[in-house]
């Protein structure tokens, strides 16, 4: 079954594209870890994120979201709120208590399908 985002996705990206248009993020690559266990949900996001020349890192997983985080540095988090290990609410508040990610920006996420 296909999902229409609609508004609701503009509104993410945009928001998205906003928090990195600042002074000093101008010149660099941006990179977004999209965290989402839907997968066609992962690929619309990564598909208009890479259309503005944005690097995607994904996980499906909040296990899989520390993991990544441990690993690579991101500029921004697209956090879905119902992943199938923990609750988005929980890995907000793990990435809170944590340095240096505390001060990754964080948009949380949530899709579900049209009734």
């Amino acid at each position: 079954m296909p999902f229409s985002l609609a508004g609701n996705y503009y509104v993410v990206r945009n928001m998205a594209e906003g928090m990195m248009q600042t002074e000093n993020h101008r010149k660099k690559r941006h990179s977004v870890l999209v965290v989402e266990d839907n997968r066609e949900i992962s690929k619309l996001i990564r598909r208009n994120l890479e259309d503005n020349g944005t690097q995607v890192v994904e996980a499906a997983t909040g296990l899989e979201c520390i993991r990544i985080l441990n690993e690579a540095r991101v500029d921004l988090i697209l956090l879905d709120l119902g992943l199938p290990d923990f609750n988005g609410w929980g890995i907000l508040s793990l990435l809170r208590l944590t340095e240096p990610l505390r001060h990754i920006p964080v948009i949380m996420v949530s899709v579900e399908p049209p009734a």
